[in-house]
């Protein structure tokens, strides 16, 4: 796999070059600033471009915009900046993940080069998406969205990879009427979970924040699982549980899923979007059996069709729909109140 490196420090971009390629990668370029990064990126057309923010020249999130309107690729941003939203920017521009930048002594850990491995497998596999503004519903269920309008106490959403632009395109599509509210499982970095609440309320209408442990989030809320604590729920409350890893991630979209299907039966909507792995189809899976009802993104607008494919091949799906028809799903079923 060819990568490309953005990063205006030669330290950290001698010591990522050997680290990724006794990872097995091959890095065919080196860039010092966001202008040469988007030129090699048109250049050399990579698999994936590593990309950090503040550069001389031309900022990470410029050449972000840039290699994403001119020679899209997959990019994963490579930060430092815990403390604000301009990561997620990035991901706005196009980017397709998020990783924390550690200090220089660790580059050479590795948990962080397998971590980053990861990372990077996961993002050669997304693609650039056109929304067709089509989906279709998975055969065989008895009940459809049309029965439950406004039946829905509470949403639960999970994403991974690609994630954090597909919730944007839906929240942004929702207003403070909506008759749930949401609680959303997103595959974070450590240190990124207040920055995405952050950069997430300024997309919507809805009101949002980090959840912690109390009442579950009323009409026109969501709440962000925090990162490395599982986020439940038990008797129409959010508990927060240190347990082990699932699918080697804490939190883990099954646990919010299952947890909230033996809560509220058939008053769940699970919406499950673009991720590697299968986190969340177990998950969809109880959601239906006790019930309740799934919305999954389709394979043409899913960024990384893992997840949602693991939900499908269980037949978890109640229906698999464009990421731009689901808003409109969201509502018929949730529902409103009058402003």
């Amino acid at each position: 796999m060819r990568i490309l490196l953005v990063d205006d420090s030669a330290l950290a971009r001698g010591i990522l070059k050997v680290g990724l390629e006794q990872a097995g990668f091959q890095v065919v370029g080196l860039a010092s600033n966001g202008q040469t990064g988007y030129e090699l990126a048109r250049d050399l057309v990579p698999d994936v471009v590593i990309m950090d923010i503040n550069m001389p020249v031309m900022d990470g999130l410029t050449a972000t915009q840039k290699i994403m309107s001119d020679c899209p690729v997959p990019i994963i941003v490579f930060s430092s900046q815990l403390d604000g939203p301009a990561s997620f920017s990035a991901i706005a521009n196009g980017a397709i993940d998020i990783m924390h930048k550690p200090s220089i002594a660790e580059y050479n850990n590795p948990v962080f080069i397998e971590e980053f491995r990861k990372k990077i497998i996961a993002a050669s596999e997304a693609k650039r998406i056109f929304f067709s503004g089509s989906g279709f519903s998975s055969p065989g269920r008895a009940v459809s969205a049309h029965d439950r309008a406004g039946t829905i106490g509470l949403v639960v959403m999970g994403a991974s990879t690609g994630g954090p632009v597909a919730v944007s395109e839906i929240l942004a599509a929702l207003g403070p009427e909506l008759g749930s509210g949401i609680v959303l499982v997103q595959h974070l970095e450590c240190g990124f979970d207040a920055s995405y609440a952050e950069w997430l309320q300024g997309q919507t209408r809805l009101k949002v924040s980090l959840a912690s442990e109390g009442p579950v989030p009323g009409p026109g809320c969501v709440m962000i699982a925090p990162v490395g604590v599982h986020t439940v729920i038990s008797g129409n409350s959010i508990q927060l549980e240190d347990s082990d890893p699932l699918f080697n991630q804490k939190p883990a979209v099954d646990k919010l899923f299952s947890s909230a299907a033996a809560v509220y039966g058939s008053r769940l909507l699970g919406i499950l979007l673009t991720g590697m792995g299968s986190d969340g189809a177990a998950g969809c899976a109880d959601i239906i059996r006790c019930g309740g009802y799934t919305l999954v993104q389709n394979k043409e607008t899913a960024s990384v069709f893992g997840m949602p494919k693991a939900a499908i091949e269980l037949q978890a799906a109640s229906e698999v729909l464009s990421l731009s028809d689901i808003p409109a799903r969201i509502r018929t079923l949730c529902g409103g109140f009058p402003l």
